[in-house]
């Protein structure tokens, strides 16, 4: 799931190799790293994992990816808003990619600032945001 969105959704506004490199995604690593984690997902009628996302203990949103064949339908919404629900006293940040600022922004996340990072030996712009105090 988090592959073929990465693929799909993500591509208008990144490179084929920057997708390729992002798609590519270290099982072990992050499967670890989601463990220490408040880690949420959505299943259809069909039991059908279509959205995921996860927070730190400190606020800081890791992950949130809705299934390509399932954008738009508020699933994303769901998950942030059940996550911040959990940390409503704490500041939340993000690191949002090109595609995802939009949808933080209306959410009431702010920019904090532009980055450029390395995965895989492509660089990507993306975002530090926040919510609540700075």
């Amino acid at each position: 799931m988090i592959r073929k969105t990465i693929c799909v959704v993500n591509l208008g506004d990144y490179s084929k190799d920057q997708v390729e490199a992002w798609q590519n995604i270290d099982k072990l690593s992050w499967s670890e790293n989601v463990a220490t984690h408040q880690a949420l997902v959505v299943v259809n009628k069909e039991d059908k994992i279509v959205g995921f996302g996860d927070m730190t203990q400190e606020g800081y949103l890791d992950h949130l990816f809705v299934d390509a064949d399932f954008q738009g339908q508020g699933i994303a919404s769901l998950l942030l808003q059940t996550l911040e629900t959990n940390h409503a006293q704490q500041t939340l940040t993000t690191h949002a990619s090109i595609t995802a600022r939009p949808f933080f922004e209306a959410r009431g996340f702010h920019v904090v600032r532009e980055q450029t990072v390395s995965l895989r030996g492509e660089k990507f712009i993306n975002y530090e945001m926040m919510k609540g105090e700075d």
